[in-house]
């Protein structure tokens, strides 16, 4: 993930399954303002799978953290830390990029749509009339 263009949504990996998103918040929120701290469960056990995501709501502020935190120990182990998706910008409704697949959401590039008609140079034009 090291190669990955800077996003808000910075990669926590090689914590131990006894780190918390409350330790995690202490690390990485003197950086600067957290939208969210998530440390990835077991579905069945509920234990850490090894990393979390920590999103920025300031692209500054993750590229800090990446700087400076990557390969801080933590509990005995050095920290991993790369650039994911924007998974913490989605909908309010949970929906939006990557929503429902179990990763990380992907961008969303939304072109506008395509005028219809002629050219407004090529329209009619109506007179102006005085009130």
């Amino acid at each position: 993930m090291a190669g990955r263009k800077p996003t808000r949504t910075v990669f926590v990996g090689n914590i131990g399954p006894d780190v918390t998103e409350h330790m995690l918040t202490e690390i990485f929120a003197p950086i600067g303002s957290l939208k969210s701290v998530r440390v990835v469960l077991e579905k069945d056990t509920g234990v850490s799978k090894g990393y979390a995501f920590c999103a920025y709501f300031d692209l500054a502020n993750a590229e800090s953290a990446y700087r400076n935190l990557n390969g801080r120990e933590l509990n005995g182990r050095p920290m991993r830390l790369g650039y994911a998706e924007d998974y913490a910008f989605r909908h309010e409704d949970g929906s939006g990029p990557g929503a429902g697949r179990g990763r990380p959401p992907a961008p969303v590039h939304i072109a506008a749509p395509r005028p219809q008609g002629p050219p407004m140079h090529m329209q009619p034009q109506q007179p102006v009339t005085p009130s």
